[in-house]
């Protein structure tokens, strides 16, 4: 289940989740099995919101950037989408992500971040037993993002 948050933690209480990214106070327990840093955030709770200056990770310029988003469906995430963007500012990937989900899916992003941006932006998918790189870089950064089919039980 995604779910997109200004968090931070420790051994000893564990992530917490914070409502805005600059000087946070009063951060909730954060129940999460498993989680990415990056940002920064280009839709926040349905909201269009682009905190790269609060976040400290203002990188201008048309870059590549990699992006993750979902919307809500019936008040559940229904839609996820990785992505990998050629030469586009933060503006230009959230434009994309409200247009695409209205087309696709007659919705609209409910969170959405950037997880990199510039040449290490990349975008790796198997395609049956072949790894196929969406568009090579020659840069190579040990993070990665795995998607596991959800369990089904037998018919």
């Amino acid at each position: 289940m995604p779910d997109i948050a200004w968090a931070a933690g420790s051994a000893r209480v564990g992530a917490r989740r914070y409502p805005e990214p600059l000087n946070p106070k009063n951060g909730t327990p954060w129940d999460v099995y498993s989680a990415v840093a990056c940002g920064p955030r280009l839709f926040v709770r349905g909201q269009r919101q682009i905190t790269d200056r609060e976040e400290r990770l203002v990188s201008p310029g048309a870059l590549p950037r990699a992006f993750a988003a979902y919307d809500l469906v019936n008040g559940r995430p229904g839609h996820f989408i990785l992505g990998r963007a050629d030469a586009m500012e933060f503006t230009e990937v959230a434009d994309y992500l409200d247009a695409y989900f209205r087309r696709v899916h007659g919705t609209a992003p409910h969170d959405a971040l950037c997880l990199d941006g510039g040449p290490s932006a990349q975008l790796v998918y198997r395609d049956g037993e072949t790894l196929l790189d969406a568009e090579p870089t020659g840069v190579l950064v040990p993070t990665a993002i795995l998607l596991l089919p959800k369990n089904r039980p037998a018919e």
